[in-house]
């Protein structure tokens, strides 16, 4: 059973979003389906850990079930810190690029995020996606990632393997995702910082055993993503 709930169930979830963003965003970036390619990956990761939920719940530790408080002040507490990290570089690039470089070099990314939530049909429904990406699409991935898939790897990995593991893989689809909006330099980088905060988001669930906390900080992390989206797009 072990066996074939890693081969058939965690291997494949490691390669959905991957397979989903390199379809909407990159080889069919400007068909008309690609909002349902995208619509579609998002179901797939619901729905795929509900398919074997029932074979793995005991094997798997529970979502809610541990230290809910040290999981909710760790995870505000990092997501605190990741919005101010992420507002003070924003600033200090915009700042320092606008005095040494152009005046406009964040703002010469605003034509791709336009283009890409254009293909997406996102562009008049903003406020609502940011919305969904930073409160539910938070959620949902640290349902499958950090609940789903990590306890999944566990069950071949040992612990340090299973977080390298699946934060690479949670990262993988993010570099897709970045290289949308800026050169492939700036989206390593973010890749790069994806990759420690599924870490560090992966040990806050086990040590916690909750994902409260790895939600609430990732919540942070997009809201301030969604945040200085907005203001380079409609600025």
């Amino acid at each position: 059973m072990r066996n074939k709930l890693f081969y058939f169930a965690i291997v494949p979830a490691l390669f959905f979003q991957l397979v989903g963003a390199s379809l909407y965003l990159v080889l069919f970036k400007n068909a008309d389906f690609s909002q349902i390619i995208y619509f579609a990956t998002k179901v797939a990761i619901v729905v795929w850990p509900l398919i074997w939920i029932f074979s793995i719940r005991s094997k798997f530790r529970p979502m809610f079930d541990g230290n809910f408080k040290r999981s909710i002040y760790f995870g505000l507490l990092s997501g605190l810190i990741i919005v101010s990290g992420v507002a003070l570089a924003y600033f200090v690039m915009g700042v320092a690029l606008a005095y040494f470089v152009m005046s406009d070099f964040l703002l010469q990314f605003a034509g791709n995020l336009v283009s890409s939530a254009k293909g997406l049909n996102l562009l008049e429904h903003y406020i609502l996606f940011s919305f969904f990406l930073s409160v539910i699409h938070s959620f949902i991935e640290e349902y499958y990632w950090r609940w789903f898939v990590l306890n999944g790897l566990m069950l071949k990995f040992k612990k340090n393997t299973a977080v390298i593991v699946g934060s690479l893989a949670f990262a993988s689809h993010h570099l897709i995702v970045v290289m949308q909006f800026v050169p492939l330099y700036l989206a390593i980088v973010a890749t790069v910082l994806i990759f420690f905060l599924g870490m560090f988001w992966s040990e806050l669930y086990l040590r916690t055993k909750n994902i409260t906390g790895s939600w609430l900080s990732h919540f942070f992390a997009d809201a301030i993503i969604m945040t200085i989206g907005y203001f380079v797009i409609f600025s």
